[in-house]
């Protein structure tokens, strides 16, 4: 969502492209974007239905994916964690692959990740993450969805975002 994302972020829609703005341009705040961090929500929010995307990080060394409620905070500091209405996965610093639980869960991969799937099964109360080059299961969430929820993408250094292979159903 256009309205969601940092002011110094720049979005190129048309080729998928999420990257930090090495420029200055002028955003006006709104109560629905985040203002601490390089974040946004996707444009397509979940009240229903399996939904699957991918997004690839490559050789980016900071990020965290996932799925937000629509109410989350969004002005300051954020932990990004269930009980904020997160559900994501983390590389911090090229490091420590994490599911952001509290306190995190340090995940051991044999090999970096360059794309990431993430599936939402709204009715099941489902968020998954798997490598999406081998359909590799990373991290399960169990919860119970009662608000729209969004892809949420906070960049640090995250390359680009790809439609992936949407099961809406």
């Amino acid at each position: 969502q256009d309205d969601t994302r940092v002011k110094s972020l720049v979005l190129y829609f048309s080729l998928f492209f999420l990257v930090p703005a090495t420029f200055n341009h002028t955003v006006e705040d709104n109560p629905y974007r985040f203002n601490a961090a390089l974040s946004l929500l996707g444009s397509q929010g979940f009240t229903h239905g399996r939904h699957y995307w991918e997004i690839e990080v490559y050789s980016s060394t900071v990020w965290t994916v996932g799925v937000a409620r629509e109410s989350v905070p969004r002005k300051g500091v954020i932990k990004a964690l269930p009980a904020n209405g997160f559900w994501t996965l983390s590389l911090s610093y090229g490091i420590q692959y994490m599911a952001g639980t509290s306190p995190p869960t340090v995940l051991s991969l044999e090999e970096p990740l360059a794309r990431i799937g993430v599936y939402l099964d709204y009715k099941r109360g489902l968020v998954s993450f798997y490598n999406a080059e081998s359909m590799t299961h990373l991290y399960t969430f169990r919860e119970t969805f009662t608000e729209t929820l969004y892809p949420y993408f906070n960049l640090g250094f995250l390359d680009k975002v790809c439609p992936g292979d949407f099961l809406n159903h």
